[in-house]
């Protein structure tokens, strides 16, 4: 990504406005302008992307459901041979600008097991049980991220894999063997978050701890190009739903 694109990125992230009457049309208002450089500006944005892809791949399943998958970086990262053997692979997502983004990547590499929703991830119903459902720096984006949650438990096989990565904060007292983040990361930066309707939350990893049996949590931080000074806290876990 050169100078003027990161530039433009970031000018789009402080200026474009969330307008509209339901979550969808706010969506589109805020990524619409922003699509042609959304895959470019989230390789700074979203951290080890490409690690948590790769790392779900290495999971069995032939049938997969990413939610919020916007414009497919699940295709930019995941193995081109783990997409082929899939029987299906489903990209949910609300917003039409990101979704067609998707769509060019699909006719790009001429895979003929995608299906792209524009579908809301709280009440969507497709008529499929997956083997893997995952989210990928999505979650925050939702406002009632537990209904999300449960509508991806719903669509889940029973021995069926739920992996997350997102940006997030600890609580103010994490269990020991947990991360534990500065008031400034947990304040500051949960108030520059929303900004961008990305809301960060104290209470997703220990709701998903309660959720899962998880198999891998990795706890990180991340700082953008230029402003070190925030370091960023992510995580990604990969689990199964509890008996």
């Amino acid at each position: 990504m050169n100078l003027s694109e990161r530039l433009r990125s970031y000018l789009y992230l402080t200026t474009c406005r969330f307008d509209g009457e339901t979550h969808k049309d706010r969506l589109e208002s805020f990524y619409n302008k922003q699509a042609d450089l959304y895959d470019k500006s989230r390789k700074d944005i979203c951290p080890q992307r490409n690690v948590f892809f790769e790392r779900v791949a290495d999971y069995p399943g032939n049938v997969w459901l990413d939610i919020g998958g916007g414009t497919g970086a699940i295709l930019d990262y995941t193995p081109i041979e783990r997409l082929r053997a899939l029987d299906k692979l489903i990209i949910v997502d609300l917003t039409p600008s990101l979704l067609a983004k998707a769509k060019e990547k699909v006719l790009q590499l001429g895979i003929t097991n995608v299906e792209l929703v524009e579908t809301d991830a709280c009440s969507m119903s497709l008529g499929v049980k997956a083997d893997i459902v995952s989210f990928c720096y999505s979650l925050t984006m939702i406002p009632a991220w537990w209904q999300a949650l449960e509508c991806a438990k719903a669509h889940l096989n029973p021995e069926g894999v739920l992996a997350i990565a997102d940006f997030y904060v600890s609580q103010k007292q994490p269990p020991t063997h947990r991360a534990r983040h500065s008031w400034l990361q947990r304040e500051i930066l949960t108030t520059i978050f929303a900004t961008d309707h990305v809301f960060l939350n104290k209470d997703h990893l220990p709701y998903l701890e309660d959720l899962l049996i998880v198999d891998e949590l990795y706890e990180g931080q991340h700082s953008l190009p230029g402003f070190g000074l925030f370091k960023r806290p992510h995580y990604r876990l990969i689990g199964r739903v509890s008996p």
